[in-house]
């Protein structure tokens, strides 16, 4: 069997996005899917982006010998994707401190999972447009009543667009940022 390629990452409490990371390579991915446990059990191909606790850290370092600290950050863990090997760093997950630092002008976010009320880390934005330096609209479609959990069409779900203030863009979800 091919050996197959993940990220476990450290996140950044303030912004979310990656503070520090190292590649795992796993020779038996059905080894790593035993230390997932239930979370990984209807992830045959481990797709799917993995909040990892603690003993689920520590599980992963003693079995593959690794000595990954994530010093008390939250911490993730994917499949390494062709994304990666772009020649530059790729945004993804930085668009928050990319926003904060007038870098990014706007950014579209999501998720494919009912409901699409809310996405993993939007908390993080939220609390900039509380104090008025991002601004928020949301305007979300009507969808079909979905049991939590359930993944939606790409095309049923919301995305998010962030945004520097004084510009105008259409979209579901709107941050804007005010310089």
């Amino acid at each position: 069997m091919q050996s197959r390629h993940f990220i476990l990452q450290a996140l950044d409490p303030e912004y979310g996005h990656p503070a520090f990371e190292t590649m795992l390579i796993v020779e038996r991915p059905e080894e790593l899917r035993a230390l997932l446990g239930a979370a990984a059990d209807e992830d045959r191909d481990l797709e799917m982006w993995y909040s990892l606790d603690p003993a689920d850290v520590a599980a992963i370092n003693g079995h593959f010998g690794l000595r990954f600290d994530p010093e008390g950050r939250k911490t993730s863990l994917y499949k390494w994707t062709q994304s990666r090997e772009a020649p530059y760093l790729v945004h993804t997950n930085y668009e928050l401190v990319l926003m904060i630092e007038g870098r990014k002008q706007f950014a579209r976010m999501g998720g494919d999972y009912y409901p699409p009320d809310r996405y993993e880390g939007e908390d993080r934005f939220d609390r900039y447009a509380a104090q008025g330096l991002l601004h928020k609209e949301v305007d979300l479609p009507k969808l079909p009543e979905s049991p939590a959990g359930t993944r939606i069409s790409s095309a049923s779900k919301a995305c998010c667009l962030a945004m520097k203030i004084g510009r105008t863009i259409g979209g579901s979800r709107i941050f804007a940022s005010a310089d």
